[in-house]
C-alpha cells in the first residue's frame, strides 16, 4: 500500500493534469532537486509552478516541514505548498489546500530541530530495558 506522501504525489499529478491541462512532473525521489516535490509545466514546456507536497489522514492538519523546503530566511523554496487532507478516510474525500509562496508569513513559522534515532540504533536496546528506579 502507497504511504500517506506517495497518495499526496499521485493526488497532486492529477489535479494538475485537471487544473489547466499541464504536464505535472513528480521529482519527488530525485536527491538532485530538493524543495519541491512536484514541477508543473504549462502547454509550452515552461514552468507553471513548483509544488511542496504535504500530505495528512487529518482535514485540517499541515505535517511538519524540512529544512530543504525552505530557504535560511524562511522562505518556501516552492511557489505554491500543496496540503492534501482527508487522505485514507473512508467517510470522507481528500480536501486540497492551495497556498501560494507570498502567503507564506514568518511569523506562521516555527523552526523545531529534532533528531531521530534509527531503526538499527533503537535495535540495540536490551528487550527488557527498563527506567532506573
Amino acid at each position: 500500500m502507497p504511504r500517506i506522501e506517495e497518495k499526496a504525489v499521485d493526488f497532486v499529478l492529477d489535479f494538475e493534469k485537471k487544473r489547466t491541462g499541464c504536464d505535472p512532473i513528480d521529482v519527488s525521489r530525485k536527491r538532485s532537486i530538493i524543495g519541491y516535490d512536484v514541477l508543473s509545466m504549462d502547454k509550452n514546456s515552461k514552468i507553471d509552478r513548483t509544488i511542496e507536497v504535504k500530505g495528512t489522514r487529518k482535514g485540517y492538519a499541515i505535517p511538519d516541514a524540512a529544512e530543504t523546503e525552505f530557504t535560511r530566511n524562511l522562505t518556501l523554496i516552492a511557489t505554491h505548498l500543496y496540503v492534501i487532507g482527508n487522505l485514507d478516510n473512508p467517510n470522507s474525500n481528500p480536501i486540497l489546500y492551495i497556498i501560494p509562496r507570498k502567503d507564506m508569513k514568518k511569523e506562521y513559522l516555527s523552526i523545531k530541530r529534532t533528531i531521530h534515532f534509527s531503526t538499527t540504533f533503537q535495535k540495540l536496546l536490551p528487550k527488557n530495558y527498563r527506567e532506573p528506579t
